[in-house]
């Protein structure tokens, strides 16, 4: 296994509040990432996530990922069990956007379940939302 991080999942909490600040941390993020001549497309793709979402309170999954030398040793899988366990302690919602067919394999094995494709310049995510769980302690 490498030495390091090897993995990180971003999550927004149920507070809406500075939704708007989150949109715009995002889309700079994206933009170093990928380049000011994606800056459209990345804004078209942000605005039809953010229109996907639920309406109600809920634990958003922004972003989930592994080292390339980690992937396949289960620690997507520990990422998201670890939040999820912190989630359903609170009984709440969460949400999310599939972007490739293992990924939202992955996420059904955790309860999240298909709300629908998400379209965005051309490419198609799924929404995915888990309903809040209470589980024994």
């Amino acid at each position: 296994m490498p030495d390091g991080v090897v993995g990180v999942a971003a999550w927004e909490g149920p507070d809406r509040r500075h939704r708007l600040r989150g949109l715009l941390d995002e889309f700079s993020r994206q933009v170093r990432a990928s380049g000011v001549r994606r800056a459209p497309s990345l804004l078209s793709q942000l605005v039809a996530y953010e229109r996907a979402r639920p309406s109600y309170q809920h634990w958003y999954l922004v972003d989930i990922a592994v080292d390339d030398a980690a992937r396949g040793l289960g620690i997507g899988s520990a990422l998201l069990a670890h939040r999820l366990a912190s989630i359903d302690a609170q009984a709440a919602p969460a949400y999310l956007e599939a972007t490739a067919p293992a990924n939202q394999r992955l996420y059904e094995r955790f309860g999240f379940r298909s709300a629908g494709p998400v379209r965005t310049n051309g490419a198609t995510a799924v929404a995915m939302v888990r309903a809040g769980q209470r589980h024994a302690q």
